[in-house]
């Protein structure tokens, strides 16, 4: 057979392999059907786009990628009804380009983020050491809880090839930049970082009444601080990566078991007393918001030392009652509001 014979052969077989394994996935009651998603990636792209190869992969390591996908729950729209088609868009689009990986072992980079972009942060996922479904996870409890000031809201997601990572795979997600991490700003004064502290029991109480939400891991890296250029003002308290958050959602409870091993990164105090805390990682105990709120208060105060974080962190330790600390970061914020009005 002439090259070109052998060329066409492939190509004509690549495609009957790629319409089998499409029609394995849409009778599959493991994921949604990929007809409309395949449609979708037709439609969105009308420039031709430079394909990247990846390295090729054996028949195993595609058969380990099939039965993943097969098999994987996370893949359905897991009842959520609050945000639930832009959930489904962003899980089908990656469904999709990992159907199209294991089937040739390449994939198309639809999208390149733009790193010179100010108004946009990115963080990468290395999918070689983490796991889809973690970051599905994790942009559901910020798409959830969007309408929540002072959660920081996650734009897209996408699955790029290397060279972005070291792994085969990364998930990139794109957050606007809210200002600088809490242990990286600058305060000018002690009422700056009293008003940054209330901020995030403001933002804490709003989504524990919504949503039942802990953190779980509130630690100084995970608060972003902006400044307004005009005037010099703190105009924006956000927080970032709930990704080990326990969360409320319509149907289910989106959850970290705590032996997660991002639990342990941070050698920090609070954290083993949150995890004696918990007995029930799924149940809703708000007394961790309260933990970490007790940490960022004595972690401020060390920068800029004031009166009302240090009547604050009295209330959250309950030096000032009868040894019964609040229960809650509603409860709180209502006993702070209570002693600054003395």
């Amino acid at each position: 057979m002439s090259p070109v014979g052998k060329q066409k052969r492939q190509l004509h077989d690549n495609k009957e392999n790629e319409q089998a394994v499409k029609k394995q996935l849409r009778n599959s009651t493991s994921i949604a059907s990929l007809r409309s998603f395949v449609r979708m990636r037709r439609n969105s792209y009308h420039e031709q786009i430079p394909v990247i190869s990846q390295p090729t992969l054996n028949e195993s390591s595609r058969e380990k990628v099939r039965n993943k996908i097969r098999q994987s729950p996370s893949m359905l729209s897991v009842g959520l009804s609050v945000n639930a088609e832009l959930c489904s868009e962003i899980e089908s689009r990656l469904t999709s380009e990992l159907v199209q990986l294991s089937i040739s072992g390449t994939l198309e980079p639809n999208y390149f983020p733009d790193l010179t972009d100010s108004l946009k942060k990115y963080k990468f996922v290395d999918l070689s050491k983490s796991t889809l479904e973690e970051t599905l996870k994790t942009v559901r409890i910020h798409r959830i809880m969007k309408n929540i000031d002072g959660i920081c809201p996650i734009l897209d997601v996408h699955v790029v090839p290397a060279p972005l990572s070291q792994g085969q795979l990364t998930c990139v997600i794109e957050m606007p930049h809210l200002g600088t991490r809490l242990d990286r700003f600058h305060f000018e004064s002690h009422q700056e970082a009293y008003h940054v502290f209330i901020r995030i029991v403001e933002i804490l109480a709003e989504a524990e009444r919504q949503f039942e939400f802990e953190h779980r891991n509130l630690h100084p890296g995970n608060i972003v601080i902006e400044r307004n250029p005009s005037n010099g003002m703190i105009s924006n308290v956000s927080i970032l990566n709930c990704k080990l958050s326990r969360i409320r959602a319509p149907n289910t409870i989106l959850y970290s078991a705590l032996d997660h091993p991002d639990f342990y990164k941070a050698k920090l105090p609070v954290l083993h007393r949150m995890r004696r805390t918990v007995a029930d990682p799924v149940a809703f105990q708000p007394v961790t918001n309260v933990l970490w709120l007790a940490f960022l208060a004595r972690y401020l105060n060390n920068i800029k030392p004031g009166m009302k974080l240090k009547r604050t962190i009295e209330v959250l330790s309950a030096k000032w009652t009868l040894r019964n600390p609040p229960k809650s970061a509603t409860d709180a914020l209502v006993r702070i509001n209570k002693v600054g009005q003395k």
